[in-house]
């Protein structure tokens, strides 16, 4: 079988369309880049979020809170979330009913 030679005007097609088909490339992977980066900081933004909400807010108003508690100022204000009490509330009330446990144990003894 021979081989076809190409003609200077069906190899300039081809070159057009390796060109389309890289641009098309090109602007895939820009999109995919973009996508990425934004999920990435979508991610990092997530994660901040949660250790901010873990530590109770803001860590330089934090250290601020605790400067002021280690050198003795105890009436400094401190900022409570309805829901940082509920966690409070629900510990207390079990410490609560453990020591009332271990007192009517210590108290009611029957033989």
């Amino acid at each position: 079988m021979p081989l076809r030679s190409t003609s200077p005007t069906s190899s300039g097609g081809a070159s057009q369309a390796y060109t389309q088909i890289d641009g098309n490339i090109t602007v895939l992977l820009i999109a995919i880049s973009a996508l990425s980066t934004a999920l990435f900081l979508g991610m990092g933004i997530a994660t901040l979020r949660g250790v901010m909400k873990s530590t109770g807010g803001e860590p330089r108003k934090v250290a601020r809170i605790a400067n002021a508690v280690a050198q003795g100022n105890l009436a400094v204000a401190v900022d409570v979330r309805r829901s940082d009490l509920a966690d409070d509330e629900t510990v207390a009330a079990q410490t609560l009913d453990k020591a009332i446990e271990s007192t009517l144990e210590t108290e009611v003894r029957v033989p």
